[in-house]
């Protein structure tokens, strides 16, 4: 099957759910598909292990149409973390525009590790980090690897469901000001945020490089000094 995948240029979409029990059936599998340059979007639901991400760079570094890659509903640990972080720090993958991590238990080393080799990949155009566990740190780390990039794509941010807290809205807000191109940011349920996050959200939002034209806080714990503080930002934006 793996190698049927990597020859097959009629192929543009594939979904990885499951891998019967042994690493070996995995790596041979991973041998074949790994020579796949005509696949544009990847879905993967199974851990592939530290080898088997080193094998999808393979693909990646070869393949210039992948466009969306995404790795969701399975846990991640660290060692698979690494290898993950290893791959997207490698090499630009230009063709790669749309990235999501979604609901994958990752920790918190894990997730700074994958976070801060995000810098990178300034092509990205959407970056979906739900239900992962971001903290402060992660969106520190989030923060600047945002602020390192030259010429920031980003248009879609979404960071729903996670444990942001003030400080990390803070470090964020000021990446954000580097993605001069950002049209919508979700931070849905994200109850530890208060009006102390939200002003520095409103000081993004009074920014010239503000373009932003969605904004989804539901499931937030906004009280009246945080509706205060959103006004005054949002009332700047026009």
């Amino acid at each position: 099957l793996g190698f049927f995948i990597g020859r097959n240029y009629h192929l543009v979409e594939l979904h990885i759910k499951y891998f019967p029990a042994g690493k070996d059936k995995m790596n041979a599998f991973m041998d074949g598909f790994k020579h796949n340059i005509w696949l544009q979007e990847l879905y993967i639901s199974t851990d592939l292990g530290r080898d088997g991400y080193e094998s999808l760079g393979y693909m990646l570094r070869n393949n210039d149409a992948l466009v969306n890659l995404c790795l969701h509903e399975f846990d991640i640990d660290l060692e698979s973390a690494r290898g993950i972080a290893s791959m997207l720090s490698n090499e630009q993958y230009k063709s790669l525009k749309h990235l999501f991590f979604v609901q994958n238990d990752l920790g918190i080393e894990g997730l700074t590790d994958i976070i801060t080799s995000l810098r990178k990949q300034p092509q990205l155009e959407e970056l979906k980090l739900c239900g992962n566990n971001v903290d402060g740190d992660g969106c520190l780390a989030l923060g600047y690897a945002l602020e390192s990039w030259e010429g920031a794509s980003l248009k879609k941010l979404h960071l729903c469901h996670n444990d942001i807290n003030d400080e990390g809205l803070q470090a964020l807000a000021t990446g954000m000001t580097k993605c001069n191109y950002l049209e919508a940011v979700t931070l849905c349920a994200n109850p530890s945020v208060t009006a102390a996050g939200l002003r520095s959200l409103s000081t993004f939002l009074q920014s010239k490089s503000c373009c932003l034209e969605r904004l989804d806080l539901d499931q937030m714990n906004i009280d009246c000094d945080g509706v205060g503080a959103l006004v005054a930002g949002l009332s700047s934006n026009m």
